[in-house]
This record gives C-alpha cells, structure tokens and sequence, in this order.
C-alpha cells in the first residue's frame, strides 16, 4: 500500500499529527486556564481588583509542560481557536485521501484479484461454490477497504494519541500515571482474553458466510434441477445446518466484542474515581508531586489544574 501511494500516506500522516496535536492541546490549554481562574480569584481577595478583568485582560502565571510564564485567557482562547480551525482543516484533508487511497487500491486489487482467478484450473471451481467465490468480492472485499479507510487509520491515530497522552500524565505528575498505567493493565488483560476469543470466531464467521452464500447461490441456479429431483427437502435442511453454524459463529463473535469496550469502559471509570481521590488526597496530607519540574509541594491554583488536566488525561486514555 504505501509503496503504490507513499505521497498521499505521508500528507494524511501529517495530517493526522496535526489532528493529535489539536485534541491534546484542549487538555493542555484547559489547565493554564484553570491556573488563571484560581490565581485571578486569589488576587482579586488580595488586592480588591475584578477577578473577570484579571482573568481575561490581566497577565497572570501559569504553567505549560513544565514552563512557566505570565498569559491571561483571552490570549490562550485565540491560540487554542486558531490550533482548532487547523484541525478541521486537517481532518478533512486526510478523510478525502484516504477515501481516494482505498477506491484505488480497491480498483487495483480487484483487478489483480481478478487476474489471478482468471489463471486458476477448472478443477478450483469445481470444488468451490459459485456463492462462496463471489463472497471473496463482496464480503471480503469490504472488509479489505473498512481496514484501510477506517482501521488503519485509527490505529495509527490511536497509537500517537496514546503516546502524547502518556508524556502528558508523566509531565504533570508520574505518581498519578502509575495509577492510570495499573488501569491500562487490567484493560490489556481483559483485552487480550476476550478479544481473543472474539477474533477466532470473526474468522469462522466469515468462513461460515462464504458456505452460507455459496448454498444459497448454487440453490437459486439450479433450482428447476432441484424440484425435479424433489431435492427441495434435504436443500432445505443443508441450509438450516449451515444457517444455524453461521447464526452461532456470529452470536459468539459479536458477544464477545460487545462486552470487550463496557468492560474496558468501566475499568477507565474506576481509574477516573481513584485519580481524583488520590490526587486530593496527595493535596490535603501535603505529599510532593513528582512531574517533570522535580518534586515540589503543590499549591492551590496547580492542584486545580493538576486535578482538571488528569482527569482529562485519564478520561481519553481509557477511551484510547
């Protein structure tokens, strides 16, 4: 694939970072701001000036990745506007090529697949039903392009995602991460088990649609040869066999599947639930907080930001 379309890949790969980079900087820009409001508040008790005006028209501290410096909110909404507006703009463009990668690729690989056929011994079609050689370009087809145009992507955006996440969390404070990285275990556990079992029966399912098809087609064709023999009977009953092996390939796939993400859902509730604890807990007995500025004590503007942006963190780590 990317030796056919390696320009198209690599701009929908920017555009995909650039994405990335715009759903992490919420989170980011989220916490100075929350700084902001903590420290206009407490300025505003000290000197009886408007906390809206420090907020908003002011220059107060805050702290980015570790780097602190004086901004107010009006100036970090424009930037987080502006970092938006090349968002959509991304997302749009990468959506439009790989919509024109798949149809190409598609084209070609019909076409190659095609070729190929075209080259096989008459005893291949002998031995293979006309329904399941034609599922190969239906239903297999399609979930060649649902790979390509949805999954791939979404892993490679998953993975990036992941991995900013995960700079993130250790940035503002590793003690809460290691909490966060107990939750990924479990979710791998519980992954790995369930969608294990889920992938081996996907595979049967599609073996038993490829058999199911290939009845039903050969049936349809040689119908009149079927009520001449009166074979209709024993057609019927091979049909109720194989539609019943399908019915319970795709009961047992599709149950496992669907309990996979509530599961992994719950556990990143559970996760949410003990960062916040823990964070406040940290706070109140006045531990130290081990981030990428060292370990310090916090105050009370950065333990509202710490709080806000982790939980935030925590939030689309477990739906990543």
């Amino acid at each position: 694939l990317f030796k056919e379309f390696p320009l198209h890949l690599i701009f929908s790969a920017i555009c995909i970072i650039i994405n990335i980079f715009s759903n992490l900087a919420s989170s980011i820009f989220v916490s100075s701001i929350t700084e902001i409001i903590t420290n206009s508040i407490t300025k505003a008790n000290e000197t009886g000036k408007n906390a809206f005006e420090l907020a908003f028209n002011g220059s107060l501290p805050t702290t980015m990745m570790g780097i602190k410096f004086n901004t107010n909110i009006t100036q970090l909404l424009i930037i987080v506007g502006s970092i938006y507006l090349v968002a959509v703009f991304a997302a749009w463009f990468w959506n439009r090529t790989m919509a024109i990668v798949t149809q190409k690729y598609m084209n070609k690989f019909r076409i190659s697949m095609f070729t190929k056929m075209e080259s096989l011994p008459i005893k291949y079609f002998d031995t293979h039903p006309h329904g399941e050689i034609m599922s190969l370009y239906t239903n297999d087809m399609d979930t060649i392009r649902q790979f390509i145009s949805q999954s791939l992507p979404t892993i490679f955006q998953t993975s990036l995602t992941v991995v900013g996440l995960i700079v993130l969390m250790i940035s503002k404070s590793v003690w809460l991460t290691l909490i966060v990285f107990a939750g990924t275990l479990a979710m791998l556990l519980n992954t790995t088990i369930i969608g294990g079992q889920a992938s081996k029966f996907f595979i049967k399912q599609q073996v038993a649609i490829g058999k199911t098809e290939g009845h039903i087609e050969e049936a349809m064709t040689g119908l009149k040869v079927i009520k001449v023999f009166t074979h209709e009977e024993e057609s019927e009953k091979e049909f109720d066999v194989l539609n019943e092996q399908l019915r319970k390939d795709m009961t047992s796939a599709n149950v496992r599947s669907n309990i996979m993400m509530p599961i992994n859902g719950n556990i990143g509730n559970f996760v949410y639930v003990i960062v916040a604890a823990v964070s406040c807990a940290m706070y109140l007995s006045g531990a130290k907080n081990l981030s990428f500025t060292g370990l310090n004590a916090m105050s009370k503007p950065e333990f509202y930001a710490l709080i806000v942006a982790f939980l935030m963190y925590s939030r689309m780590y477990s739906n990543n």
